[in-house]
Formats: structure tokens, sequence, C-alpha cells
């Protein structure tokens, strides 16, 4: 308001501001910031010390000074309006946040709508977009995705006709985790913080128990135990399992003999 009110004061070349503020003061006279109305006031002064010499001095609060008093007594006044007489200008952050804040409005809404095809499994896990996930190692994200050594990715991408797991559900990444009885030695290693249901699952990135190691646990021991490959794969537990060895699209015989 001060600099405002200087460029209508005519031909006054000596202008001397006083402020009871001393941060502003102390940012004015840092070098580098990254705030707009820091930078917005040091290039107002730059462009009027062009023609005019302006002196910033600090002032103490509320001790008796009489121009002080007098500018808090009429900001408070101010409050008091039933209407602001002007609208301050957003900074740049401000505007970043709230076009940011749009965008992610509009992409959750894409994310939840039941028209939307893509992502599905990963939307019963993270269904919050604004959920901020940590880095994962490729086996959580395969979690994530859906994707990895399990009948039903298989199918998905004609490598083989058999979505069973050996247990007789369907064999998805989520079945693994949850409800499969082939993996409940996995409580052994996990204790009972095993996943066992959508809730606890869904809180990705910065759960409160810090369960995410453990889920990784999981599925780390599953991989490494060679339960994914065994049991979904392997010849001596799955020998029907009809996988594609070699050139995609190409159908073993007794995929050919469970087709008919």
């Amino acid at each position: 308001m001060a600099l405002e009110f200087i460029y209508t004061i005519g031909p006054w070349n000596k202008i001397n501001l006083y402020t009871d503020s001393l941060s502003v003061l102390e940012a004015l006279n840092t070098f580098k910031t990254s705030k707009q109305e820091i930078l917005a006031i040091k290039n107002d002064i730059l462009e009027m010390s062009k023609e005019k010499s302006i002196t910033l001095h600090w002032i103490p609060a509320h001790t008796g000074i009489q121009g002080n008093e007098t500018a808090d007594s009429y900001a408070k006044k101010a409050t008091t309006k039933p209407y602001i007489e002007k609208i301050p200008k957003k900074s740049f952050k401000q505007l970043k946040n709230a076009i940011s804040n749009v965008q992610i409005q509009i992409w959750q809404e894409r994310w939840a709508s039941p028209t939307t095809k893509n992502g599905r499994h990963t939307e019963k896990l993270i269904p919050a977009v604004s959920i901020h996930t940590k880095k994962f190692s490729h086996f959580i994200v395969q979690f994530l995705s859906g994707h990895g050594r399990f009948p039903a990715y298989f199918v998905r991408f004609g490598r083989s006709l058999n979505i069973k797991c050996p247990c007789g559900a369907v064999g998805d990444t989520l079945h693994y985790v949850v409800n499969c009885p082939f993996t409940e030695k996995a409580d052994q290693v996990c204790g009972s913080m095993k996943p066992r249901h959508l809730n606890c699952l869904a809180h990705f990135g910065d759960p409160p128990d810090g369960s995410i190691d453990v889920r990784e646990s999981v599925y780390m021991y599953l991989y490494k135990e060679k339960i994914a490959r065994e049991h979904l794969t392997g010849p001596q537990h799955y020998p029907d399992n009809g996988l594609v060895s070699g050139t995609r699209g190409k159908v073993s015989r007794n995929q050919e003999e469970e087709a008919d």
C-alpha cells in the first residue's frame, strides 16, 4: 500500500518508509528468495529508485510511536468492514497450488469413475490419487499393477488358458496375498500383520503402522520361496497349467485339449 501511494505523491524525491515488520526487511535484504510477494516489492522499489531515493526503516511495534499506532488502528478498522475493498493478488505459489488441486480433483473423479477401464486393480489398492506413494521395489509394483507370474496375468496376455490357482480360486495377485491357503505359512514370517483385507491394502504410501514394509516382506517371501513359480508354473505342482514356453501366441498340446 505504501509503495502504491508513492506513485501518487508527485515531485517528492526522498522517501522514508517505516515498518514494524523486521522479517519483511530481512527478507528484502536477502539476495536469494523465492517468495513472490518479496520479489514484487523488490521490483517496485527498484523501479521507483530510478527517480526517487527510498530508505526503509524499522520501528518497534506497540511502543507509542504515533505514526505506527495510527497505522495499526486503521488496520483494525479495516477488519470490521463487511467487504474487501481491494483483493490482494495471489502469489505464484498460491496459483500453482490452486491449479494442482483442481487437477487432482479431476484426476480423482476419472480414477473413481465406473466408466474408467484402465487401472481397476490398482484402484482397489490405491483409491485416492492424492496418496503419496513411496518408491517400491519391482515386486510391489507388480502387485499394485496386477502383473507378475500369476495365472490371471498369463491368461490376460494370452500365455495360458488356465486362470485358476491350484487351490481352485482365480489366481491373481490379491488372491495370493489375501486368501490363498498355499501362502498361509507366510504368516510365520510376517506375523498377524499379513494383509488379508482390502482396508489394509488401501493405505499404500504412508500407513501409520508401517505395514507397507510387511506387505513388501510378504511379496518378497512369496517370490524368494518360489511360491509364485512353483504353485503357478512348476510342472511338479501344476503339470497341466498350459503355460507357453517360447514364442508368444503358440498354444501347447494340453491347452488345445483343454480348449476342446
